[in-house]
């Protein structure tokens, strides 16, 4: 919090991005800055980008900018970022022609109304130099401007200024990373766009040290005359740890990709703001020292930024705190960014308390959560807010939550008090409905909108619970519907948002049990149906998953000592169980125990079974650090007296694994003993003799080898995952060899792959039985699903209420097992997708629904119940899957994919058809024709296609529909067959409709003057075509496309705020259906273009959407990594939230 004048007092600028002003106090980015400036001074384009929050604007303004006025004084440099209103091209000529003026004072300025491209050439010859113009926040300009193809437009204008050869600038365009792929509106214009781009990643350590030390240093030199201030050692240490990227926390957190490339990188925007507390606190004190004890006594890094807000938010009274809550979401993209709203849009949202508005906005904006910014192109007059810094948008998001939550509560506290006077009006309102509505209009209107206030409330806080607790997400939900269902008024859309919301997350609720204590370890059976839970109160159970609880036939399996880990023996008859000193065998359908291994010292975790299921082996604790020894059983003879011992020379190891072949264990250590030893080891069986030592200096709790021997993962206490595989040469050939031989290799050079993203020490993995997956348990409440070969974080799995333990993969690995100290084992279904869902489709009967995603899969459901149920996975492509057609039979399956490839698969089997058509670019979207006889493919490489795929040799000799124009550039988006005669027709991304014959004729054509056009729909009857841009809708009568004439076209004008990407039309014709970026599907009445309905169900933008046959269901996909199967009324939806209610034994309650 910390402005340009108040330097003098503070070193530090808290969340406020550094300035030109503060470079003196800028540290820590000096490589970055050489590279970026090397770069735009080489380059006619450098796209630079980088994570929210990451600092691009301050490395910028602070390092960058200053470091060319001082090295470069001749070179005038343009930094602009003012992208809302639109007067912004006026103002970019403003700031050109003062950058020249401020380093050639007589240098004759052009005219502002130049195109950009001639004013900069005009700039370069007044300057004599090269030009350097820094669009800086450029994704707020994809925000607030619609794409435009007029050569007049800024694109344009743009584009011509980077290609042009006499006009002598460097462009650098500064932009967040997850804005990165909306550049693609400008790769028509600009070749080679992204040939040349600039990651800026989080501060490393040492970075992040000088930010800490050095501008202290120069406040010290400026300040000569007072004592120093200083910082502790440990103090800079404990920062570094606490501010990593991930581990601080505020709220919700857009997106849900992998730190991996960022293990111990730090996030600046937080270091800033925790020592602008520190110092705050320190000088307060009358310290002239940060120390660590005070870091400490104010909760550490994640509790002073979570109390940032809080602390600015307490000092507003109960009213500005209500007007907070009415529109802080509203600052909120969905994907966690900031968006700029109206001053008059905020005073409207907040209703009743709309005075108070000015009097919040200037609290707000003194305290640095708001400030204003410049006008939109639609309301230049207007006053617009935006939050101050992109990572108060979680804390904005999560402290509305909590203030919602609070009212809610204060609310239904009021409500039980008021129970009796609520039942009289109830009663009174029945009776007396009619006289209510003719003598006390007022009394009915209050009424009725004092339980639409509750129901949203209650509505309100899904959302923010729907993925950590689905069930308690449901029943908040039916009660939200159930405040206004039971006076028999209309659900409000807030609840009814609500009820969808939680319904698409029950559809990935874990089956939850309860096992009365910890649970130590959790095991599934070979054929998946039983899990074995080992657990603190000395027990084993068995839970047949084919019933809700834990099976109450299975033995009752006590032991005096906690159950530490449970195995499945070969099939679901036998159990292994480690208690205390000794492991145990149990043969479930008997009461006695059918071996034992006693190993004389505690044993712990540190066990493991050879993959052929005859061996075991277990490490013990030892006694004060002595006798700490791996001992190796024969499970197929059981003795007293083990195969092998291998003395550990003092390592005290706490997870134990066979290598698949049977002959090596590796370990992993939480005391390394005694020895030249790291924390992991390979140790040869036969020999008895350590035969590699791998560069691990982490503590870990857990070791596994993947399943074809060739990598060796460790779950660390530094809350990391480790990957190690031999640079050169295989793993699993090297110990075969040395197992025998007993030679330690003491130079084997190892690839690390470092998986971070737990925010607390992974306790436990798991891999599949593929290897391509690997879970981990966490001390933080979740477990994740990686992928093994990316290192890429696929899934978080939150409902935990406590350390996770333990985590399993079932046998065929579409399942995860977890337990933890919550005493909860939940089993969650893994086999959905793990990145955005791009497409959806039903089959022809209803009953069957097709998905496609950016993992590269194509899956079959099965909708015919409440929830989908996975039939198939189509693993095939080698791209992303963008859309996916069934045929009319709904026997087969059409998949289109980035990797230019169009493929067929059999909807029965799963299984792929021999159907594989290869383009010359990215698919866009496929058909078939309405009697099954083509199939239709959209390109990017200009061209549709038209496939008789049942004939031989169909994929190579497809009917090749003509270029829609000879712009490089041009593609076709999508393509749709009319139901009621053999034509088809297409949209190009030059705003280009045309109808096709199946020979390849044209028919006519509608043009949009080069309108981007994403998706064209036609009515199941076939009387109305659809034709969608990013913020436009176009309808006319097919008739006017058949005969070249839009004569009676129909424009909506969508949200300017967003984009959308896909529309369809309900099965009667009468609604037209729109997906949208901000997370919304649009209903509009396809005859008057009316909204409908506005449905909002996912966490993401919305790709596709499709209505079922019988027009009863809405099918979404999602950049969430969901996809929604919901019922279309608003009645159907609430019975269907009650009829999972009843399912769930923890259903219920509110």
């Amino acid at each position: 919090m910390t402005a340009a004048s108040d330097l003098e007092t503070c070193p530090y600028v808290g969340l406020q991005p550094f300035l030109e002003e503060h470079r003196e106090y800028f540290f820590g980015r000096e490589k970055d800055q050489r590279i970026i400036i090397a770069n735009v001074l080489a380059s006619p384009l450098t796209v630079f980008y980088g994570s929210s929050g990451v600092g691009k604007s301050s490395v910028l303004m602070a390092g960058v900018v200053p470091q060319l006025r001082r090295d470069r004084p001749r070179i005038p440099v343009v930094v602009f970022r003012e992208w809302v209103g639109d007067d912004f091209q006026q103002r970019l000529a403003r700031a050109c022609i003062a950058a020249v003026k401020n380093c050639v004072a007589d240098a004759e300025p052009p005219a502002e109304n130049l195109p950009l491209d001639e004013l900069l050439r005009a700039c370069c010859e007044s300057a004599r130099e090269t030009v350097l113009v820094i669009l800086d926040q450029f994704e707020e300009y994809f925000l607030y401007h619609e794409k435009t193809n007029a050569p007049t437009s800024f694109e344009a204008q743009l584009a011509r200024a980077i290609n042009r050869e006499d006009v002598d600038v460097g462009f650098l365009i500064a932009l967040r990373e997850d804005s990165l792929a909306k550049l693609d509106r400008f790769q028509e214009r600009i070749p080679n766009l992204l040939s040349n781009r600039l990651r800026l990643r989080h501060l490393d350590a040492d970075g992040a040290a000088e930010a800490i030390r050095c501008p202290l240093e120069v406040w010290n030199r400026k300040n000569a005359s007072t004592p120093p201030v200083s910082v502790d050692d440990d103090l800079v240490s404990a920062l570094i740890e606490q501010v990593r990227a991930g581990r601080v926390s505020v709220g919700r957190r857009s997106g849900g990709a992998s730190l991996r490339n960022e293990d111990g990188l730090v996030e600046a925007p937080f270091l800033q703001l925790v020592l602008t507390r520190l110092w705050a606190q320190e000088l307060a004190g009358q310290s002239r020292v940060l120390r660590r004890v005070t870091f400490d006594h104010l909760g550490g890094a994640q509790e002073i930024v979570r109390s940032h807000l809080g602390a600015v938010m307490s000092h507003l009274d109960e009213t500005s705190q209500a007007v907070c809550a009415t529109f802080f979401d509203r600052l909120v993209t969905p994907s966690g960014g900031k968006v700029a709203c109206a001053r008059d849009d905020l005073v409207g949202w907040a209703g009743p308390l709309r005075e108070h508005v000015p009097r919040v906005l200037h609290a707000l904006s003194e305290q640095r959560i708001l400030r204003t910014t410049a006008s939109a192109i639609e309301r230049p007059e207007a006053t617009y807010y935006e939050i101050y810094h992109d990572v108060l948008a979680a804390a904005l998001v999560d402290w509305r939550n909590r203030y919602v939550e609070k009212q809610e509560r204060e609310a239904a506290s009021r409500q039980q008090q008021e129970e009796a006077r609520r039942r009289r009006q109830r009663r009174l309102l029945i009776v007396a409905s009619a006289f209510a509505l003719i003598t006390v209009p007022g009394w009915l209107y209050s009424f009725t909108q004092h339980h639409r206030a509750e129901a949203n409330a209650r509505a309100a806080r899904v959302a923010a619970i729907a993925q950590t607790d689905p069930a308690r997400a449901l029943d908040v939900a039916i009660a939200a519907a159930e405040e206004t269902r039971r006076f028999f008024l209309p659900t409000t859309p807030e609840a009814e948002d609500a009820l969808r919301q939680a319904i698409r997350a029950s559809g990935y609720e874990p089956r939850t049990a309860d096992f009365g204590d910890w649970v130590w370890d959790v095991a599934f059976s070979p054929n998946g149906d039983r899990i074995a839970v080992g657990t603190r109160d000395r027990k084993a159970t068995v839970w047949n998953l084919n019933t809700e609880w834990p099976d109450a036939s299975a033995p009752s399996l006590s032991f005096d000592q906690d159950v530490r880990t449970v195995s499945f023996l070969g099939d679901d008859a036998r159990l292994l169980v480690t208690a205390g000193k000794v492991a145990y065998i149990r043969d479930l359908a008997k009461p006695e125990i059918a071996a034992a291994f006693e190993h004389g010292s505690l044993i712990y975790d540190a066990v493991a079974i050879s993959a052929d299921g005859k061996r075991l082996a277990t490490a013990g604790q030892g006694r004060d650090g002595k006798e700490r020894l791996i001992k190796v059983w024969d499970l197929q003879s059981p003795t007293a007296q083990p195969l092998a011992v291998i003395d550990l020379s003092g390592a005290w190891v706490m997870g134990l694994a066979f290598s698949p072949d049977g002959c090596c264990l590796a370990t992993v250590s939480v005391e390394k003993g005694a020895a030249d030893r790291t924390h992991t080891e390979v140790w040869g069986i036969a020999t008895r003799k350590r035969l590699l030592s791998l560069p691990n200096r982490q503590p870990g709790d857990a070791v596994q080898f993947t399943p074809d021997g060739r990598k060796i993962v460790v779950a660390g206490r530094d809350n990391r995952i480790r990957i190690f595989e031999p640079a050169k040469g295989e793993l699993d050939e090297m110990l075969a060899a040395d197992a025998v031989s007993g030679h330690e290799r003491l130079d084997v050079p190892w690839d690390i792959d470092v998986l971070a993203g737990h925010t607390d020490r992974v306790r436990d993995i798991a891999i599949s039985p593929d290897g391509s997956r690997i879970a981990s348990a966490s001390g933080d409440q979740t477990v994740r699903i990686w992928d093994s070969a990316t290192g890429e974080s696929l899934l978080v799995l939150k409902g935990h209420r406590g350390w996770v333990e333990a985590v399993a993969f079932s046998a065929d690995g579409r399942r995860v097992a977890s337990g933890g100290r919550d005493n909860l084992v939940k089993v969650w279904d893994i086999s959905r997708h793990t990145a955005p869902v791009h497409g959806v489709a039903f089959s022809p009967d209803g009953k069957v629904v097709a998905t496609a995603a950016a993992d590269g899969i194509a899956k079959i459901w099965d909708v015919s119940g409440d929830l989908p149920a996975l039939r198939f996975t189509l693993a095939g492509h080698k791209g992303e899957v963008y859309r996916v057609a069934f045929d009319p039979t709904g026997g087969r399956l059409a998949t289109a994919s980035f990797d230019n490839t169009a493929r067929l698969w059999d909807v029965a089997t799963g299984q792929p058809l021999e159907f594989i058509a290869r383009h010359g670019d990215q698919l866009r979207d496929l058909a078939f024709s309405p009697d099954g006889a083509y199939l239709a493919t959209a390109c990017a490489d200009g061209h549709a296609r038209l496939y008789r795929w049942n004939e031989p040799g169909a994929e190579s000799n497809p009917v090749l529909l003509p270029k829609v124009r000879a712009q490089k550039f041009s593609q076709i988006m999508a393509v749709a067959f009319h139901p009621g005669d053999t034509t088809l027709v297409t949209v190009s991304s030059e705003g280009l409709l045309k109808r096709w014959s199946r020979a390849g004729e044209e028919l006519g054509e509608i043009s949009l003057n080069r309108v981007r056009l994403g998706d064209v729909a036609i009515s199941p009857d076939g009387s109305r075509l659809a034709a969608l841009a990013p913020r436009a809708l176009y309808l006319w009568p097919w008739a006017d496309l058949a005969k070249s004439a839009a004569d009676s076209q129909k424009l909506i004008g969508l949200p300017r705020n967003t984009y959308c990407y896909s529309v369809a039309f309900s099965a009667d014709g009468k609604q037209v259906a729109v997906a949208c970026e901000d997370s919304a599907v649009r209903l509009y009445d396809a005859q008057s273009g009316e909204l409908v309905k506005t449905m909002t169900m996912h966490n993401g933008p919305v790709g596709e959407v499709a209505f079922s046959p019988d027009g009863t269901r809405i099918a979404t996909a999602s950049a969430d990594r969901t996809f929604a199967v919901l019922p279309s009324a608003s009645d159907d939806i609430y019975r269907l939230a009650a009829r999972l209610r009843q399912r769930s034994p923890s259903g219920g309650s509110d």
